[in-house]
């Protein structure tokens, strides 16, 4: 019996060693790379880097390959670590790019409601100043006065009123008291104080008829418009918001052929400026006096 024990001893001795063999550990440099792959696969990576993300994974099966063919070689460590590496910069970088993608959606969805923001204000502006607009051609309307709406704001003329003599840039009594009223209008709307109102401007327009050269009629007009500017001013209106101009005999409005055409071309035309973003209103032309 004894004997037979002995016999039975050496194979197993030499299954244990062969068991041993076919059970070697890969070595650590491929267990990193392999878990540092799962990491990356399991990580942005796999969305926003797959470039580097392929990189590393054929690196990964080079490492493979090399230790299912010599388990013991130093090129399976080298490789291994390689693998690693690659794996690990798949992963920063995938993690970076998807950070960017997200701080580049909030700044999109920042900037469209800045936007949309932006947008409701300038409606809510427009549609206030034109309001702004009809409030002061009404105010104009209660008057009497004549105004017609133009592309550069409210026109208002003096009709059937002389302003000024032949040659002259003094204000005719005759036409003082409806300065004053257009005065009076224009204090109304200033007196309020509107937000809407600001950035309106007085914008005063010179002209003469047709007689005389075309550089004394320039400079004649332009102290017309400087003596209702002037006017204005005396009767509370800020000089800051006032502009004076000539024009000479440019756009005659009745014929200078007539001492009566002469007469109503010897004007100076007020314009109030529209407030900033207003639209024309849209009112029936005002009656006149």
């Amino acid at each position: 019996m004894k004997r037979s024990i002995f016999v039975l001893a050496p194979p197993a001795i030499a299954l244990a060693i062969l068991a041993g063999c076919a059970s070697t550990q890969a070595p650590n440099e491929l267990r990193d790379a392999r878990a540092a792959y799962q990491r990356a696969e399991a990580s942005p990576a796999a969305q926003t880097n797959r470039a580097g993300l392929m990189d590393a994974r054929q690196a990964l099966d080079a490492a493979e390959r090399e230790y299912n063919a010599a388990p013991g070689s130093d090129d399976v460590k080298t490789l291994g670590y390689v693998a690693q590496r690659k794996a690990e910069i798949a992963e920063t970088e995938g993690r970076a790019a998807a950070a960017k993608a997200k701080e580049e959606a909030a700044e999109k969805t920042y900037l469209q409601m800045q936007a949309a923001r932006a947008q409701q204000e300038a409606e809510k502006q427009r549609q206030a100043a034109t309001v702004s607009e009809r409030r002061a051609k009404l105010a104009l309307d209660r008057l009497g006065l004549a105004a017609k709406d133009e592309p550069r704001g409210t026109v208002i003329t003096l009709p059937n009123a002389n302003m000024f003599a032949t040659n002259k840039a003094d204000i005719m009594p005759s036409a003082k008291e409806r300065l004053t009223e257009i005065a009076d209008a224009v204090k109304q709307v200033i007196a309020e104080r509107a937000p809407q109102d600001v950035g309106r401007k007085i914008q005063l327009v010179g002209y003469t008829d047709s007689t005389g050269s075309d550089e004394h009629n320039m400079e004649l007009s332009k102290h017309r418009a400087e003596a209702v500017r002037t006017f204005f001013s005396q009767h509370g209106i800020d000089a800051s918001m006032m502009e004076a101009e000539g024009r000479g005999e440019a756009d005659p409005i009745a014929d200078n052929g007539t001492s009566q055409g002469r007469a109503e071309n010897r004007r100076v035309e007020v314009v109030v400026t529209r407030a900033p973003g207003a639209e024309p209103p849209a009112l029936p032309p005002a009656r006149r006096p």
